[in-house]
C-alpha cells in the first residue's frame, strides 16, 4: 500500500500542475517526505507489479480505513475518471482549474489596459510562429496576454517557482514573435520583484524579463474584506505595467 502511494505521488509529480499540488502547503510537503522516507526501495519500473498486488482491496479491520485511498491511487494510475453525478462512487470534493482562474482574474486587470487574452480552450486569438510558402499559417501559439502597441507580453504562472528553461524559453519566443521589449511573469505569492536585461537585441533596445509577485490575502473576514486587502497589490501591479509601457513609449 505504501509503495502504491509512492507511485501515485511520483506520477502526480510528472503532471503539469503536479509540483504545485505536492507543495501546496507544509502539511502536504511533510506527508510526501514521509512517504518518500518510508519507501527507500521504490523503483519506478515496479509500478505495474505494485498495482497488481493492490487489486485486492484491504479488508483487515486495521487497514480498512485506507481502502478509499487505495482505490483512489489505483484510479489515478489507471487514468480513470473521477466522476460526479450518475456514478456509484461518492465524491467528497470539487476540483477547480486554479491556473485558468488565475488567468481570468488577471484579465480583469489587464483588459482595461489594452491587452489581448488568447484562449487556448476555444482556439481564439492565437498567433502563429511561421507561414508556409503557399501562405498557410503554421505553429499556432497562445500567449496569456499581449499588447503589441505596448510591446509587452505577460505570462500568468500559478506556481511557486518558475522553470528557468521551459517557462523562460516560452516567453522569449513570444517576445521574438511579437517584437516585444518586455516579458513579465506574474505569480500569486510574496517575493522579490526581479528584472533581467536580455542579451541580443535587448543590449540596444532595453528588453527586459520581469518576475512580478502579486500577494494574495490569506486572512479575510469576508469577500468585501478580501477585496479591500487585495486592492493595493492590484494597483501596484497595474502601476508596474504602466511604468514599463510608458518608458518604452517615451524611448520610441
Amino acid at each position: 500500500m505504501t509503495e502504491l502511494i509512492r507511485h501515485t505521488v511520483e506520477y502526480i509529480r510528472t503532471q503539469r500542475l503536479g509540483s504545485l499540488i505536492l507543495h501546496i502547503n507544509a502539511q502536504t510537503q511533510a506527508n510526501v517526505a514521509q512517504i518518500t522516507a518510508a519507501t527507500p526501495c521504490w523503483n519506478r519500473h515496479d509500478r505495474l507489479q505494485v498495482m497488481q498486488r493492490n487489486l485486492k482491496m484491504l479488508r483487515h479491520p486495521w487497514y480498512t480505513q485506507y481502502a478509499p485511498l487505495q482505490q483512489l491511487c489505483l484510479k489515478i494510475l489507471r487514468h480513470e475518471q473521477l466522476k460526479y453525478g450518475q456514478s456509484s462512487h461518492e465524491i467528497y470534493g470539487v476540483l477547480f482549474d486554479i491556473s485558468w482562474l488565475w488567468e481570468e482574474y488577471l484579465n480583469t486587470l489587464l483588459k482595461p489596459l489594452g491587452f489581448k487574452h488568447p484562449q487556448n480552450r476555444t482556439k481564439s486569438g492565437r498567433i502563429y510562429l511561421g507561414i508556409k510558402t503557399d501562405g498557410e499559417k503554421v505553429l499556432p501559439r497562445y500567449p496569456d496576454f499581449y499588447a503589441e502597441d505596448l510591446s509587452m507580453i505577460i505570462d500568468a504562472k500559478y506556481k511557486q517557482k518558475l522553470d528557468e528553461i521551459s517557462d523562460v524559453n516560452q516567453i522569449i519566443t513570444y517576445m521574438y514573435r511579437l517584437k516585444g521589449l518586455t516579458g513579465m511573469f506574474v505569480l500569486p505569492d510574496t517575493g522579490v520583484h526581479t528584472e533581467y536585461r536580455l542579451h541580443g537585441y535587448g543590449d540596444d533596445d532595453d528588453a527586459l524579463l520581469i518576475k512580478h509577485y502579486l500577494p494574495i490575502p490569506a486572512a479575510a473576514a469576508s469577500f468585501e474584506d478580501f477585496t479591500r486587502q487585495i486592492q493595493p497589490a492590484e494597483q501596484a501591479f497595474i502601476s508596474q505595467v504602466d511604468r514599463r509601457t510608458a518608458k518604452l513609449q517615451q524611448a520610441g
